[in-house]
């Protein structure tokens, strides 16, 4: 007898797709992906393995294929295209360094009565099936400017400011206010230039409609620089508006470009207030060289991520886990977490076949009853 062959993704994936809608496109490889799903060949360590090895490889070969989509798309600067593919490569070889540890069903501890009686506890990950993807804050008073301003502006700016995690705003304390500006103009400068338009190093935006709407959110009786833009060259200057408060158009949402938006505060206690009134961020940056400061703001704003002294890098690191919190994101990804947020942990009581629970069978004797306690005596 011939043993069955396991099913190749190709089966599922490659046939003709016949819907002519991109909705029923969509709905119907969705199909053929779960119907693959259904074979439970994915499961396995091996497959996984392969196919970050096979992502591996077309990164590898292509790259400068993907960098140079990259720079096409946004003009990007050198260090931001480069960066794009290597970090997919990255991350595939870290999940291949730590696959075997992270699939391992984990043993749990058992009340101590089931533990003497051969019982055992075993969580399982099991994956959660087939995925469609398509693919912050504050500066108190005690900051170091210059540094704080030139990490908020790169990070307000850097991939023409069109990464998740980008300051969506900048509040400063009155008294140093002023300053900050003049330090973040200065920092523009530095990285940029004067003409950000022919630096190689300034991204563009990704389409001319993305130019219109973000020019929209500028009022030019706050920009303090920049403010010009270009929508068929995809073009925007790296812009920063001040005085700007809680009410302008700007602070409505999500701004997704080079716009930094610089607000003042007069008491901390108040400003935490008008935060918390807001949905919750993604990322949160505090700059500051107060400790109780810094104590205070992480403990009492709740935001998906974030950095002292720093923006945007924390999303960099393989090791901690990165995602959102309410409105801003469920769950987290990168390395571990990222595993455990896509897989169920499943819960598997395992008794030897000839161990019998008598307390949980009638009659319920006092004793009976009382041998419930031992559920709880860890």
């Amino acid at each position: 007898m011939s043993t069955p062959s396991k099913p190749r993704m190709s089966e599922f994936q490659t046939g003709r797709l016949q819907s002519t809608s991109e909705r029923g496109y969509v709905e119907e490889l969705f199909g053929k992906q779960k119907a693959y799903f259904g074979t439970d060949v994915t499961k396995t360590y091996e497959w996984r393995v392969d196919q970050l090895d096979r992502l591996v490889r077309m990164l590898k070969e292509n790259f400068e294929r993907f960098a140079g989509a990259s720079c096409k798309d946004f003009k990007t600067a050198a260090q931001e295209n480069v960066f794009e593919v290597s970090a997919s490569i990255a991350t595939s070889e870290f999940t291949k360094s730590q696959l075997t540890e992270w699939m391992k069903p984990v043993e749990a501890p058992l009340p101590k009565f089931l533990a003497a009686s051969g019982h055992k506890g075993i969580v399982y990950r099991e994956p959660y099936g087939v995925a469609l993807i398509i693919c912050p804050f504050n500066v108190d008073e005690s900051a170091n400017l210059p540094d704080a301003a030139k990490k908020i502006v790169w990070g307000a700016m850097a991939w023409g400011g069109q990464w998740c995690t980008s300051p969506g705003y900048a509040v400063v304390h009155e008294s140093v206010a002023e300053e900050f500006v003049a330090e973040c103009k200065k920092a523009v400068v530095e990285l940029y230039g004067t003409d950000p338009k022919s630096n190689s190093d300034y991204s563009r935006i990704i389409s001319a409609a993305a130019v219109e709407r973000l020019a929209s959110l500028i009022d030019p009786k706050k920009v303090v620089y920049g403010g010009e833009f270009d929508a068929l060259a995809r073009y925007l200057d790296p812009t920063i508006l001040y005085p700007v408060t809680w009410s302008d158009k700007i602070m409505e949402d999500e701004i997704f470009g080079p716009l930094l938006p610089l607000l003042t505060y007069a008491d901390l206690g108040t400003l935490l207030a008008k935060i918390k009134s807001l949905p919750k961020p993604l990322a949160g940056y505090v700059f500051s060289r107060n400790q109780r400061a810094i104590d205070r703001l992480l403990q009492s704003l709740s935001f998906g991520g974030g950095a002292v002294n720093q923006t945007n890098v924390f999303l960099f690191i393989e090791s901690m886990p990165y995602g959102g919190v309410g409105t801003s994101g469920v769950g987290n990804y990168y390395g571990k977490y990222g595993y455990d947020s896509l897989t169920h942990a499943k819960s598997v009581l395992i008794s030897p076949p000839d161990v019998t629970i008598d307390h949980l069978f009638p009659p319920y004797t006092k004793e009976k009853v009382q041998a419930l306690d031992q559920w709880f005596e860890y």
